[in-house]
């Protein structure tokens, strides 16, 4: 996993919703990699904030040493997409994804680990997601933090951090990597 993982998601956004001169995702992609980010992930729908398969290869050629890692619904279609694109990494995002999606994830994950791409799958902080991201071979998980860092109560935020930490120290123990 990349040390340092840069998160594109927002200066799309402000890209896409702000008309600057001088400002572009390749240049922030450029700027980052220089100042020894090592890997960058950027949630993809097949057309968000105007980005096409095409501005993601571009991106990705910017950083050629850098891992990219595609953060995508499970469908078949952006599924391909990630199998298409010179992308190292493809994290699976999305509303009670093993609820909605159990079928389809297997399949998915199959199919990209066939690819040599790694698979992580962004899991709220409990153990039975974190089983269930095992059970599927992912290489990693992405816990949810956002309950922590929502909480304003400290004894609430130790709560959290103590969960986050298990979880963690339980998903290295059985091979996952941990975002």
């Amino acid at each position: 996993m990349a040390q340092f993982e840069l998160n594109l998601d927002p200066f799309s956004q402000l890209s896409a919703g702000v008309q600057t001169t001088g400002f572009s995702l390749a240049g922030v992609v450029n700027i980052a990699h220089l100042s020894g980010v090592n890997g960058f992930c950027l949630t993809y729908n097949g057309s968000k904030h105007g980005f096409t398969e095409q501005s993601v290869a571009m991106l990705v050629s910017l950083a050629p040493k850098a891992r990219f890692n595609l953060r995508l619904p499970p469908k078949p279609d952006l599924v391909q997409a990630a199998i298409d694109l010179p992308v190292q990494q493809v994290t699976f995002t999305g509303e009670d994804l093993f609820k909605n999606h159990k079928k389809d994830l297997t399949t998915f994950v199959t199919k990209l680990k066939q690819q040599n791409r790694l698979v992580s799958i962004h899991i709220e902080p409990n153990v039975n997601e974190l089983r269930q991201a095992y059970k599927l071979e992912a290489d990693y998980v992405e816990l949810n933090v956002s309950k922590f860092g929502a909480s304003m109560h400290a004894p609430t935020q130790a709560a959290e951090r103590e969960q986050l930490a298990i979880l963690a120290k339980t998903a290295v123990k059985n091979q996952l990597g941990v975002a």
